[in-house]
């Protein structure tokens, strides 16, 4: 069963076909395969922070995130019960320094309920994964489009890595995200400022999308009393939901787990955001544009101008800046949704996806991107080499290129496959229906 639109009512109930039914099927044994075998040392430092949240009674200091925090630890609860080893594998020593390291890791994936508590933690990702997966399915209604756009979310590697590989909370944003977009196609403009604003408290990436979202909301055609109350309730609603963290806070007299000493912000912005050249800075130059673009679009389309801003920031943002690997799943979403307005992106979204596997695999290191990758199966698994490391080894004393030529040429393609799809999603679209 999926959602369908009504007068009355925003869904309503529409049987699934037989083959839309097959391939979500194919999609979830996909993940339920992958779910038990992976993670990333990240995922242990997450955990062990949901953990120690859990069990204090504190939270942990910031203003981002509150919703995975949540759906965190509210799935951990649920669980532990059947995580009789939870104390151990979580144990923090000290609250200010809850980065899990190696050594910690090799402990962690050596335990003998491993497996099951990668499954069973990793099951919120899953499900916020297969909302989207429906999500798109009921944004297509109608679209010839709409088996492809399924597929491409459920089978693409980049997101199938982030979510059961590394092992990120990124399906949560990106699940808001997504039903921000189905919101401006059933013209619900406050449910999709509110859905919007829950994908900001998910993942801090997404303030860039809340310039976007209410300039898409202006159109040239109307007189600035109407753009006014087109976008001032949506506004507000997007404003209240940013400084939602500090209300929470407040109203719940939250203590912090423990309290910092120094503020890393602007240490942490400047690592993030990457490139600059001199006093220039590529990105945020490229997405100035982006919002002047947004001004003078002619298009009465709210959520075509959204959509493409959004999906054009990504993009750009991945082309001028350095990422990790499981990062490039925010921008999977925009692409498979540029399929509805008839852009012809699935071949650059393809070539994006190859690229970036060639990228990171000789971009990393036995803990992230290599043959058996983060693999909890044992701590032996570690000694297998990496892709660089093999090439160093085997190939490169035949006369082939040095190792960091080969790097700079890899992310010069990856950069080129995210111009590349960048330029079909701003090209004119064809006639679909």
């Amino acid at each position: 069963m999926i959602f369908s639109k009504k007068q009355n009512s925003v869904f309503t109930i529409q049987p699934l076909g037989r083959d839309i039914v097959v391939l979500f099927l194919a999609g979830l044994v996909l993940r339920l395969l992958l779910m038990p075998f992976f993670c990333h040392v990240d995922f242990l430092s997450e955990m062990r922070r949901v953990y120690a949240t859990l069990t204090a009674g504190y939270y942990f200091p910031g203003t981002t995130r509150l919703i995975v925090y949540y759906v965190e630890m509210a799935f951990m609860q649920l669980f532990l019960p059947f995580l009789p080893h939870a104390d151990t594998m979580f144990f923090v020593a000290n609250g200010a320094s809850t980065t899990a390291g190696i050594h910690a890791y090799s402990l962690f994936v050596s335990d003998p309920y491993i497996f099951r508590t990668l499954f069973l933690l990793k099951i919120p990702y899953l499900l916020f994964d297969m909302g989207t997966a429906l999500v798109l399915y009921r944004m297509f209604a109608g679209k010839r489009q709409q088996m492809t756009a399924v597929a491409c979310w459920l089978f693409n590697p980049v997101t199938l890595y982030a979510f059961y590989i590394f092992g990120r909370y990124e399906s949560i944003s990106i699940f808001f995200v997504s039903l921000s977009i189905l919101m401006l196609r059933e013209n619900r403009r406050l449910l999709a400022a509110l859905m919007l604003g829950l994908a900001v408290n998910s993942r801090e990436m997404y303030i860039l999308f809340l310039p976007l979202f209410v300039l898409a909301l202006i159109s040239r055609h109307n007189t600035w009393r109407e753009n006014i109350k087109q976008f001032a309730l949506p506004a507000i609603l997007l404003l209240l939901m940013l400084l939602a963290p500090m209300l929470v806070k407040k109203l719940f007299h939250l203590q912090p787990f423990f309290a910092g000493k120094e503020s890393v912000v602007s240490h942490e912005i400047g690592r993030f955001w990457g490139l600059e050249i001199n006093w220039f800075s590529p990105f945020f130059a490229g997405y100035a544009a982006l919002c002047l673009f947004l001004v003078e679009n002619e298009s009465r389309d709210v959520m075509y101008k959204y959509v493409l801003s959004a999906g054009l920031t990504i993009a750009w943002f991945f082309f001028c800046c350095t990422h990790s690997a499981h990062y490039a799943s925010w921008l999977i979403i925009f692409p498979i949704s540029m399929l509805y307005f008839g852009k012809n992106t699935l071949l650059p979204f393809f070539l994006y996806c190859f690229c970036w596997i060639l990228f990171w695999l000789f971009n990393t290191d036995a803990g992230v991107f290599t043959l058996f990758l983060a693999s909890p199966i044992h701590k032996t698994l570690f000694a297998f080499k990496s892709i660089p490391q093999l090439y160093e080894q085997l190939w490169m004393p035949r006369g082939l290129p040095p190792l960091q030529f080969i790097r700079w040429f890899l992310h010069t393609m990856y950069a080129v496959s995210i111009g590349y799809l960048m330029i079909m999603m701003i090209k004119r679209q064809r006639d679909v229906s």
